[in-house]
């Protein structure tokens, strides 16, 4: 008899094994959290990722609920499925509406991309521009938590830089008609250590910063690391709407790598977590940018958009 999945062991997946009329000897519990893990949920086993693919290869699984309810959780599930190669059709989730499973894709989705909300202000920023220039430096998702696909989707096009290798992979499936560049950006053309995490969102290059983080590190590899000068030479940008680092500690090693005699950017936007406006202003970030013209205009929780003068 094939297992059925509940993917998330947390209020959801109870939530769906108490109303999903489900057949429990079938029943299996997946988690990303290793504190579930080879625990059991009323009396349900709770495996892993890795645990889970390789019944799905043995085609010992009928089908994957997808349980949690918040759309970004639903997107990391069903792409950490996808980066598996886990057809996207085996995946479902339960509709409260009707009471029953549906695929997954059935599922409504939302209309903001970015974690923080910043692709409001840069939909407003660049209203009616139908096509531009952006590059991603530590893109991370296609699409989950993204400053850019809103861009994407309305027809611009560039670079989203992802040293991750399963993002990067999904970055080439979804996000096709972008460049795509799996390597780290710093002021140096090296290799360096990048620490991974169970949640892609917070790897890092930065040892510091994986103090700061409050999980396990799963991997530790070398990876390639260029300079953006030698990225936007490559392929010829002089001039770009906006960038977006998003690279946990690796801020300035970002800016001290490119030429600002050489590419123009009309909007910065940079994540400063755990920052007051205060402390923004008198950070290294900020003092940097506005030596290189670009003020800061705007604080969305952990990202700040910084301007060249002319443009306030």
């Amino acid at each position: 008899m094939k297992k059925i999945i509940l993917f998330g062991a947390g209020k959801y997946g109870n939530s769906v094994l108490r109303k999903g009329n489900l057949q429990k000897e079938r029943l299996l519990f997946c988690d990303n959290d290793i504190h579930l893990q080879n625990s059991e949920i009323e009396g349900i086993k709770v495996i892993h990722f890795k645990r889970m693919k390789e019944l799905y290869e043995q085609d010992k699984i009928d089908k994957i609920i997808v349980t949690p309810q918040r759309a970004d959780f639903i997107d990391a599930i069903v792409f950490q499925c996808i980066a598996g190669n886990i057809d996207k059709n085996d995946l479902y989730y339960y509709s409260t509406e009707s009471g029953a499973l549906k695929n997954i894709w059935e599922k409504p989705n939302y209309k903001i991309y970015s974690h923080d909300g910043e692709e409001v202000y840069l939909r407003q920023r660049f209203y009616g521009r139908e096509t531009g220039r952006y590059i991603d430096v530590g893109a991370n998702h296609p699409f989950r938590w993204s400053n850019t696909y809103w861009a994407y989707k309305q027809g611009w096009r560039r670079i989203n830089i992802e040293p991750n290798c399963n993002n990067y992979r999904l970055l080439n499936y979804f996000r096709n008609e972008d460049i795509n560049l799996n390597c780290g950006i710093g002021s140096e053309e090296t290799e360096l250590d990048y620490y991974e995490f169970s949640d892609s969102a917070l790897n890092t290059f930065c040892c510091e910063e994986v103090n700061e983080v409050k999980d396990e590190v799963l991997n530790v590899k070398k990876v390639p690391v260029r300079r953006l000068d030698s990225v936007c030479r490559q392929y010829g940008f002089k001039k770009v709407d906006y960038i977006d680092i998003d690279v946990e500690g690796m801020e300035m090693q970002v800016l001290d790598s490119i030429d600002w005699s050489e590419t123009l950017f009309e909007c910065i936007l940079v994540e400063q977590r755990r920052m007051t406006l205060s402390d923004v202003l008198v950070s290294d970030v900020c003092q940097f940018l506005m030596s290189k013209g670009y003020h800061p205009i705007s604080k969305y929780n952990r990202t700040v958009i910084y301007e060249r003068k002319e443009n306030k």
